[in-house]
C-alpha cells in the first residue's frame, strides 16, 4: 500500500488477495447474521457452505458470493426435467420481462432456477427476507407452470407433521 495525495492506493499482489478474502469472510458472516435475524436462528449449512431454508414448496439456498461483485444470492430450483426447447426458453424470457426482483434461468440439464442477487451494500435482514419470499413465491408458481407445460416435475418438501399423521 502506498499513500498518494492523502489517499491510500492498494497494490495488487498476494497481500491484497489475502486482505480481500479476510474482508469477504466478514461479509459472509454478516450475511449469516442477517439470515439469523430473519430466520430467528441460524439456518443449517450444506456441504457447499450455503445456508439452507426448507419451506414449502421446496428448498431455498442463500450464499455469499465473492465474484463478480460481493453479493448475497438467494436461489431455488423451480422445476427439473424441463426440456430447454424454444417454447420453454420463450416462456423464461417472458417471465423475466415481468419479474421485478427475481430472475428465472433454465439450464441445458432441464433445471429451472429462480435467483435473486443482493449487492453487498443492500444486504440486511429485511432485504434477505424479501429475497427469500420473492424467490420462494416465484419458484412455486414457475415450477408448476414449467413442469405442467414442458413435461418436467416440480420439487417439493414433505411436511413431516402430515407424513406422521399428526
Amino acid at each position: 500500500m502506498s499513500e498518494v495525495g492523502g489517499s491510500i492506493i492498494g497494490v495488487r499482489g498476494k497481500g491484497s488477495i489475502a486482505m480481500s478474502e479476510c474482508k469477504f469472510e466478514w461479509f459472509s458472516a454478516y450475511v449469516g447474521a442477517c439470515l439469523a435475524e430473519w430466520y430467528e436462528g441460524v439456518p443449517p449449512v450444506d456441504d457447499d457452505g450455503d445456508w439452507v431454508i426448507n419451506c414449502v414448496p421446496g428448498t431455498i439456498w442463500v450464499r455469499a458470493e465473492m465474484r463478480p461483485r460481493w453479493a448475497a444470492e438467494v436461489f431455488a430450483y423451480a422445476a427439473h426435467g424441463v426440456k430447454p426447447r424454444a417454447a420453454a426458453l420463450r416462456e423464461v424470457n417472458d417471465l423475466n420481462m415481468r419479474l421485478c426482483t427475481a430472475s428465472v434461468y433454465i439450464a441445458p440439464s432441464g433445471t429451472v432456477t429462480v435467483r435473486q442477487r443482493l449487492v453487498a451494500a443492500a444486504v440486511d435482514g429485511d432485504t434477505i427476507g424479501q429475497a427469500i419470499a420473492s424467490v420462494g413465491n416465484v419458484a412455486e408458481d414457475v415450477g408448476m407452470l414449467m413442469a405442467g407445460m414442458f413435461d418436467g416435475h416440480a420439487p417439493f418438501v414433505v411436511d413431516t407433521a402430515d407424513a406422521e399423521g399428526t
